[in-house]
């Protein structure tokens, strides 16, 4: 958790940057939990790529991420204790997830009618073979 450190900051309009008190309790490349302790309302700035795909959870409520200095990711804050998640939720992922899931099940549906179509076909052709 030291390296991540200078990974966020927060600002406060006119002011520049001001001491917050911002703890990180998790850091993995889909997911990262902190606690910000903020003395004013402002922008909290997560060193990290701004790319689509990511969540930002403040307080149980979902949150606008921002783009910030061109390629960093931001959300405002009132002041005050807060408990922020970014969540890393691609929506290639889901789709992904789907097209995999009808595949599969339009892949044992196929199997399974081959196989009822296939006993079916031998059943009618051959008669007086035994069963």
């Amino acid at each position: 958790m030291e390296a991540c450190r200078d990974r966020i900051y927060f600002e406060t309009a006119g002011s520049g940057n001001s001491p917050a008190r911002i703890r990180i309790l998790r850091y993995s490349p889909n997911r990262v939990d902190l606690e910000a302790g903020l003395p004013a309302p402002g922008l909290l700035i997560f060193n990290d790529s701004f790319y689509p795909g990511w969540q930002a959870i403040a307080d149980g409520q979902d949150k606008e991420i921002y783009r910030s200095n061109y390629i960093f990711k931001g959300i405002f804050l009132s002041g005050g204790e807060h408990r922020v998640s970014f969540i890393f939720r691609p929506a290639s992922y889901r789709w992904g997830k789907w097209i995999t899931l009808f595949s599969l099940f339009a892949g044992v549906l196929l199997i399974a009618l081959k196989m009822a179509f296939s006993r079916k076909i031998s059943g009618v052709v051959n008669p007086k073979s035994p069963v």
